[in-house]
């Protein structure tokens, strides 16, 4: 089963507007397995028509592993990769993943 994320507010709304652009503050909740090249992340999932970038507030976590995110701006993924720096394998279950994403 590939990636699967939900998103939640963390509590609030987290939707703020600067002029044209829009950024939007989730936590994302992993599950399934990690699939090599990463997983999507779309406008959409995100009230978003464009996202124009990507900032993570520290690594994505279970509590007790850790993977640290990079993102993929032609693919629109987000790639998880362990501390010596290998791409993630494996279940990707209790991850958790806090982002800021700017867009239109």
């Amino acid at each position: 089963m590939a990636v699967t994320a939900s998103y939640s507010t963390l509590g609030i709304d987290r939707v703020q507007v600067i002029g044209r652009e829009r950024v939007v503050r989730r936590r994302v909740a992993l599950s399934g397995t990690y699939v090599s090249g990463g997983f999507a992340i779309t406008p959409n999932e995100l009230n978003l028509s464009k996202i124009r970038w990507v900032k993570f507030h520290g690594p994505a976590s279970t509590g007790s592993a850790v993977a640290f995110p990079v993102w993929d701006d032609t693919n629109s993924k987000i790639k998880l990769f362990t501390a010596t720096a290998t791409e993630l394998s494996g279940s990707t279950a209790n991850y958790k993943l806090d982002v800021e994403v700017g867009g239109q």
